[in-house]
């Protein structure tokens, strides 16, 4: 029968196979945007991590541009600052405060778990691999103290697999664990021979070893609660030893897929996504040939031009030194020692290309929109500029959003979800959302900025309704348009927690209070204005009496 190991480098063998078309531009993306990617690499730690990335970079601007689009990913798409995600269900009335405030309890349990730990340590890492590589990806393990534990995957250190809908279902990778590690993690017994005979030797506790770990698909899973039961296999194995009573370092499991890999743009039936720093690489490469060219330009018209010399001058020492003398026969109109190049080249026309393709670049890594979002316009026509500009960019960055929804946010809420259900980390469910199944929806800068444009038609709307009531001077028209509503679908969009807002009822109870308060004040009013006239007729009759005579009964 055939071992685990065995069919995992089986496997393994095909998608490294698969993966081939995918490393024949990485390299150029590397040299040019490094990210430490280990592309077909096989030595240990000890000769990578501290050498020089920059060596073949004459300009480092397409870098800068890089850094900024990360941070413009982290600052207004995932900010630990802000509250970028809620929970919500996909039929929710969004009357029952009950369920929106229990919904709203969960999303702060989530929250804190991701601040605790490292998610947005390592979360940059897939953002920048996602934009120069196409694929980003970390893996998520379970952790007591933190609940999960987030570790980078570096670009050529894994190999992915996915499923007939094209999700991603399998992950191979190749990491080095020093001897002692291997020993801490994995116990020395289930260690190779070479590993066990190493961890004796005091010399040898920090020699490299390299472990393959395979996460996929367990096919007939018991579905029981041990490990080897669950629906996702995970293997450990040192990569090369071939002990036969050392299979496997650890058979576990996972009841959900923990790796997270963002694919920027997909196409087709690829595993690998494609990224703007792929589009953007003739015009970086542009740049760099132009920053090369101007250097040289520059050295041979000012810093080191080349001269010519009176052949008088050939068997004699010429000085070129910065103020050095030199003496010439001023018999001949040419005798003295000159430039080739009379007239040194105009750099500028070269300038103007790189700025063109610089901003090409910068737009390409939607560094336009993010200053714009950055933006805080002083007038409302600037305010509506802005938002149209922002709108434009909106449309453009809509398929990479939904991605990242896709392969990352989702998955990731879910991944926390599920193992702090687990837990017992939330509150009991109220009997309306019992057997609903949670989604999340997206909050932060740049899904509400999708957002504003509903916010502002019904802004719009209402402004009009406003038009009519107050030309007609007839505010009746104020009925047509239900308020409540209003009020609620725009913090709704505008992402406003539950609890800042009263329920319907609360909102009956205030108003019918306040109509009775009303009521009882006018009662109490008519009231006194009647005892007012009664006094008052009381004080009159004297002095009628006094001025007339007595008042008798009349009749008629």
């Amino acid at each position: 029968m055939e071992r685990i190991r065995q069919r995992c480098d089986k496997r393994l063998a095909g998608l490294k196979a698969n993966r081939v078309t995918w490393e024949e531009q990485w390299p150029e993306l590397e040299l040019l945007w490094p990210c430490g990617a280990r592309i077909n690499a096989d030595n240990d730690p000890r000769s990578f991590g501290g050498e020089d990335r920059q060596g073949e970079v004459y300009d480092s601007t397409h870098q800068t541009v890089l850094d900024k689009a990360v941070a413009g990913f982290m600052a207004y798409a995932t900010s630990p600052a802000r509250q970028w995600h809620r929970n919500t269900t996909r039929d929710l009335d969004e009357d029952d405060s009950e369920a929106r405030e229990h919904l709203d309890a969960i999303t702060d349990v989530q929250r804190s778990a991701m601040q605790a730990g490292n998610f947005y340590q390592v979360l940059p890492h897939v953002y920048r691999e996602g934009l120069v590589f196409g694929t980003g990806a970390m893996i998520g393990l379970p952790d007591f103290e933190t609940v999960l534990h987030w570790y980078p995957m570096v670009t050529g250190t894994y190999w992915l697999g996915a499923n007939a809908k094209q999700v991603v279902d399998t992950c191979y990778r190749e990491f080095w664990m020093t001897t002692s590690q291997l020993v801490e993690r994995f116990g020395l017994e289930r260690c190779s021979i070479a590993v066990q005979n190493a961890a004796k030797r005091p010399g040898n506790q920090d020699d490299w070893h390299k472990v393959v770990h395979v996460i996929e698909p367990r096919k007939n899973a018991g579905g029981g609660p041990m490990a080897t039961q669950m629906p996702w296999a995970s293997y450990y194995y040192e990569a090369g030893s071939a002990d036969g009573d050392h299979d496997l370092l650890e058979e576990g499991g996972f009841l959900r897929f923990p790796v997270i890999a963002w694919r920027y743009q997909r196409e087709g039936n690829n595993v690998y996504g494609r990224s703007p720093c792929m589009k953007a690489l003739p015009l970086v490469r542009q740049v760099q040939l132009q920053t090369l060219a101007e250097g040289r330009a520059i050295e041979r018209d000012f810093v080191d031009p080349p001269v010519q010399v009176p052949t008088s001058a050939k068997n004699e020492e010429v000085n070129l030194a910065a103020g050095g003398i030199n003496y010439v026969d001023e018999s001949r109109q040419s005798g003295g020692i000159r430039r080739v190049f009379d007239q040194p080249t105009d750099p500028s026309w070269m300038r103007e290309s790189k700025a063109d393709a610089r901003m090409q670049v910068a737009t390409m890594l939607f560094l336009d929109l993010f200053q714009m979002l950055a933006l805080q316009p002083q007038t409302e026509k600037t305010k509506f500029e802005v938002a149209q500009r922002v709108k434009e960019g909106m449309q453009l960055m809509g398929p990479v959003l939904n991605n990242l929804i896709t392969d990352v946010l989702s998955p990731v809420l879910d991944l926390y979800y599920y193992t702090l259900e687990a837990g017992g980390a939330f509150p009991p469910v109220p009997e309306s959302l019992s057997g609903k199944d949670f989604v999340p929806e997206f909050m932060s800068e740049l899904w509400m900025a999708q957002k504003a444009a509903d916010v502002g038609t019904i802004g719009e709307f209402l402004a009009f309704v406003g038009s009519i009531a107050q030309g007609k001077g007839d505010p009746s028209v104020w009925d047509a348009v239900n308020l409540d509503d209003v009020v609620r679908d725009v913090a709704n969009k505008m992402g406003v927690p539950a609890k800042l807002l009263e329920s319907p009822e609360d909102v009956q109870a205030l108003r019918q209070a306040r109509a009775d308060a009303q009521a009882a004040q006018a009662q109490l009013a008519a009231m006194q204005s009647m005892a007012s006239t009664t006094k008052d007729i009381a004080s009159a009759v004297p002095s009628l009496e006094a001025s007339t005579g007595p008042l008798q009964n009349t009749q008629v």
